[in-house]
């Protein structure tokens, strides 16, 4: 029988009814038994049972059917169900969308900034090297480079549609900022000659980056036209990189180097603030994102080693790490709400993470595992939850997927449950009644 035939069956009899047999055939067909997977639903749907056929004989045949050597009672279907609901996903908590790939290259996509209207830019594979992208709504469009350019990477979006990143020509990378349909090199702060990124934008169309500048590399705030050097602005002579700005455009955040050491940084109210290390820590330590709250995520030593941290009101927080994670996380990014997503080591390797009502929750328990994918990295969650992820299909390829919260988080196994249920519920007379319809 097929899912379409299932479906007409659904419609004629009731979906909820219908899909109650569901598992049983998809258990049919996950097993091979290609030969008497179609009799259970035909006997189901459109068998005559004798008048005096019982519930659980009319069960006892139809698992005849489908596995002969065996007799099974009513409570071993159930069984079945309840083991098999056992072994799927613990929740259900996000839908989840491949981003897909451009044509011509090989099979990769990475994703690093996503909107409020959900659309999702990153850059992707083709036959003349990285090219960026706009997904929007399961269209995905190739955003070009820059004149005489070979490649391009997009890292922001605003809710606008304005997408900032950098393109590579003749070896030297260049800001860049696309809207409506046209490609503008920001260009560099005096005396820069080696190269720029724009990393992040605003609602408002801020951007901020990072620019070569005589002998070193200075982060940037772009407005209106004018590109202004952040060490100036806020103060402060190291090498500064700007990584992210929160919406109302208070605050920026980043890394300078001292000459030794990376140090997480917040400029904000006309200073430079270092964000510093955890207890024990010594290295370096980034700040890629922050909200309008000032709330400020990265990652930082400690001395268990490389830690995702939470920074608010000059307190950082140790976000930890997932179970079994080996003391290596890594947060990308904060919405209003204060979820936070990234990366951490897991007992099974590293896994994608939202960080959520105080608790770090590995984001690979949250999807169907059926679709055979592993989330290794979220770069971007929006305020209505959905979150930007990396991570690799069941063929090995690199691909960026979009999750969204789904409304009201699906149990484990429930169809799978409630088919042993409902059949214990259907009554003999409504039973006959609905399968001599047909």
């Amino acid at each position: 029988m097929s899912l379409l035939r299932l479906r007409s069956a659904a419609s004629r009899y009731g979906c909820i009814y219908a899909a109650s047999y569901l598992p049983l055939w998809l258990y049919c067909s996950k097993e091979g038994l290609w030969q008497r997977r179609h009799l259970l639903p035909e006997l189901v749907l459109r068998g005559k049972p004798d008048a005096g056929m019982t519930i659980r004989n009319y069960m006892r045949m139809a698992m005849r059917l489908a596995f002969p050597t065996s007799v099974l009672p009513l409570s071993a279907i159930v069984s079945f169900c309840i083991l098999s609901g056992a072994s799927a996903v613990s929740a259900l908590s996000y839908s989840m969308v491949d981003i897909g790939d451009l044509p011509g290259g090989a099979d990769a996509t990475y994703a690093r900034g996503l909107n409020e209207l959900g659309q999702v830019v990153g850059y992707g594979a083709t036959a003349t090297g990285y090219h960026a992208f706009l997904w929007d709504s399961g269209v995905l469009t190739d955003l070009g480079v820059v004149a005489g350019g070979s490649e391009s990477y997009a890292l922001g979006i605003n809710d606008a549609g304005q997408i900032v990143g950098y393109s590579t020509r003749d070896g030297v990378n260049h800001a860049i900022l696309w809207e409506s349909g046209a490609i503008s090199d920001l260009g560099n702060l005096p005396g820069g000659t080696v190269g720029s990124y724009a990393t992040a934008i605003n609602n408002a169309g801020q951007i901020v980056g990072f620019s070569s500048a005589d002998d070193s590399s200075r982060g940037f705030v772009w407005s209106d036209g004018v590109m202004t050097d952040i060490g100036a602005a806020y103060g402060g002579t190291d090498d500064t990189f700007a990584l992210g700005i929160s919406d109302d455009g208070s605050a920026i955040v980043g890394y300078f180097n001292d000459g030794t050491v990376n140090s997480a940084a917040l400029w904000k109210d006309g200073e430079m603030i270092e964000i510093g290390n955890l207890p024990g820590g010594h290295g370096s330590a980034f700040a890629y994102g922050v909200n309008d709250s000032g709330a400020v995520v990265g990652y930082t030593s400690s001395s268990t080693g490389p830690r995702a941290f939470l920074w608010e009101d000059g307190v950082l927080t140790n976000l930890g790490d997932l179970p079994g994670g080996l003391n290596y996380s890594q947060a990308m990014a904060i919405n209003a709400s204060g979820q936070i997503v990234g990366r951490s080591g897991s007992e099974a390797g590293v896994h994608a993470f939202v960080w959520k009502n105080g608790k770090m929750v590995d984001l690979n328990g949250e999807i169907d595992a059926l679709l055979g994918v592993s989330l290794v990295n979220a770069y971007d969650v929006n305020d209505k939850g959905q979150i930007l992820a990396i991570g690799k299909t069941a063929s090995g390829a690199n691909h960026a997927f979009l999750l969204t919260p789904l409304a009201v988080p699906v149990p484990a196994g429930l169809p799978l449950l409630s088919s042993g249920f409902l059949m214990l519920a259907v009554s003999r007379r409504r039973l006959r009644r609905r399968l001599r319809r047909g």
